[in-house]
């Protein structure tokens, strides 16, 4: 869903940015794993600049990044990704542009693993400096500002079995699920 996603948001405002939509070409699903591999590398391997991965001069190995994809593609498609359908988003639900994705790991997290008996409910700060109107600050954390989730985890692995995203104070809930 995310290339359908991608390819339909780049196609409806692309010709808008025309700098960056020049030369685009529909994102396949084996691009996008490959672009979605890159971002790993890149979270693993931290550099000052995305532009880094693809200079010859770099520590951090620019033949590497280079023999995957462009600068450029991975530019593109970063500029494009969507992770919602944006036609149909509800400008009510803060979740909105992840719903999808967010839905999603929700119910692998718990398909995919049987919690032991013991279990923690929790609160984490997901750092993140992004532009989002639910971004908490809480100075006595470690994490000081970002996204504030709450975790329903195993007591003996810390598989995170379950969780919902604080949105704020809000008579809805962020999700459908709720904690358990």
């Amino acid at each position: 869903m995310l290339v359908l996603y991608t390819n339909k948001y780049a196609a409806h405002f692309g010709p808008t940015k025309p700098t960056v939509y020049k030369g685009w070409y529909d994102v396949t699903v084996d691009e996008f794993y490959t672009f979605l591999g890159l971002l790993m590398y890149m979270s693993i391997v931290r550099a000052p600049s995305v532009s880094k991965y693809w200079c010859r001069s770099s520590l951090y190995n620019g033949i590497w990044a280079r023999s995957f994809m462009t600068k450029k593609r991975f530019l593109q498609i970063m500029s494009f990704l969507k992770v919602s359908n944006f036609e149909t988003e509800d400008r009510q639900d803060k979740l909105s542009k992840i719903r999808f994705l967010y839905e999603y790991i929700h119910k692998k997290c718990q398909k995919l693993y049987q919690p032991h008996q013991n279990l923690s409910i929790d609160e984490r700060m997901v750092q993140n400096k992004g532009r989002y109107g639910f971004r908490q600050y809480i100075r006595d954390k470690p994490t000081k500002q970002g996204m504030k989730i709450w975790v329903l985890a195993d007591s003996l692995t810390g598989y995170t079995y379950d969780f919902e995203i604080y949105v704020g104070k809000d008579n809805s809930p962020s999700s459908r699920f709720g904690l358990a």
